[in-house]
């Protein structure tokens, strides 16, 4: 792979892992019976988008770790927009190439980096059943 199709593709996979954290924690939370859902809403976890998920789960999460997904679910719309994009096309040969796509590769690798570490945040996230 190169390097901007490394970069763009990791970007996908850490954000969607992200997600799938998200959405893990919010099922727990609902089993614990913190997290109040009607039985339509909880029935729709599996398939929540990451916002969604964020939207529920915000009253459960400390300010500056929302405030963390928050710009994750910002960035991961561009990602997931410029991945739609790519692989409408199905030719990776019509993408910059490398000296014009470093500022690309650059913001992917961060985005990247920010989703690796709210996953291990995510991962360390207790949830306390309701007595």
């Amino acid at each position: 792979m190169k390097p901007y199709e490394q970069s763009l593709f990791d970007a996908f996979v850490w954000t969607q892992a992200v997600e799938e954290q998200l959405r893990d924690i919010a099922e727990r939370l609902y089993d614990a019976g913190t997290l109040f859902l009607s039985q339509k809403e909880r029935e729709t976890i599996p398939a929540a988008t990451f916002g969604r998920l964020l939207g529920w789960l915000r009253p459960h999460l400390q300010l500056e770790l929302h405030e963390s997904l928050d710009r994750l679910l910002k960035d991961r719309n561009d990602v997931v927009h410029r991945s739609s994009y790519v692989m409408s096309i199905l030719v990776w040969s019509v993408l910059p190439e490398l000296d014009e796509a470093e500022d690309e590769i650059f913001r992917f690798n961060d985005i990247k980096l920010r989703a690796r570490n709210l996953h291990g945040d995510l991962l360390r996230f207790r949830v306390e059943e309701k007595r």
